[in-house]
């Protein structure tokens, strides 16, 4: 994965990773699409309120 970090894009991790043939895949930074923590905050403040009667 590829979130744009230096380390993520110097030389020797590219030929590295090109030398194994691995492809590289950009990802957004920040995307809140790729982020499983939003949804899990989700489900936990919904958990909360259910049991605390606030539904």
């Amino acid at each position: 994965m590829e979130d744009n970090a230096p380390a993520h894009d110097a030389g020797f991790t590219n030929w590295e990773r090109e030398k194994q043939g691995v492809p590289k895949v950009d990802w957004p930074p920040n995307s809140p699409d790729f982020n499983p923590i939003k949804r899990i905050w989700w489900l936990m403040k919904h958990q909360i309120s259910r049991l605390q009667g606030c539904e």
